[in-house]
């Protein structure tokens, strides 16, 4: 059995990407222990619409959440091309991954994601934001990873979780 630690953090990305949700009979209470939220013992979760749509996606959940949100909009290749490149391991020194580009080695797994993509316009019922711009993509898929700047110092941020952040003088993009 993973450590208990790691079922949190999975439930807590699951419940950020809507697959999760508590129950309408659990008092949704957390607090704040040695940085991290906790959920009350007997809180209960439940699995909503989106969440039973990536169960039966063969990817993780990050790129199947990308990929429903992208589903019957103009922005689907871009999906599929993105959910591509992040699930490859070997990206590890591309910096940029638009300016990257498409590896060839990832065009099986663009075709294989695509017939996922595809297998998703006959989902019927789901209640999903649908996107405006592009980069909503990654937000979508990366909701734990967004930051919000701090007046007082551009280069500090605070995460979605509220923890403290500071970024990197080569990955600092001036407002």
């Amino acid at each position: 059995k993973p450590p208990e630690e790691m079922l949190e953090a999975a439930e807590r990305l699951l419940e950020m990407l809507g697959a999760l949700r508590e129950t309408q009979n659990t008092k949704h209470e957390t607090r704040k222990e040695g940085g991290e939220h906790r959920r009350d013992a007997d809180a209960m979760l439940e699995m909503t619409e989106v969440g039973r749509a990536l169960v039966g996606m063969p990817v993780h959940p990050r790129i199947g959440r990308m990929l429903l949100a992208a589903a019957g909009t103009n922005f689907l290749a871009e999906a599929v091309t993105l959910g591509a490149m992040l699930a490859d391991d070997s990206r590890r020194g591309w910096g940029d991954l638009v300016a990257a580009g498409m590896p060839g080695h990832l065009e099986r797994m663009r075709e294989q994601l695509m017939s996922v993509a595809r297998s998703l316009a006959r989902t019927r019922g789901i209640a999903i934001p649908r996107l405006d711009r592009l980069e909503e993509l990654l937000l979508v898929a990366y909701p734990d990873r967004v930051v919000r700047r701090r007046e007082a110092d551009p280069k500090a941020g605070v995460m979605a979780d509220g923890s403290g952040v500071r970024v990197a003088e080569e990955g600092y993009t001036p407002r």
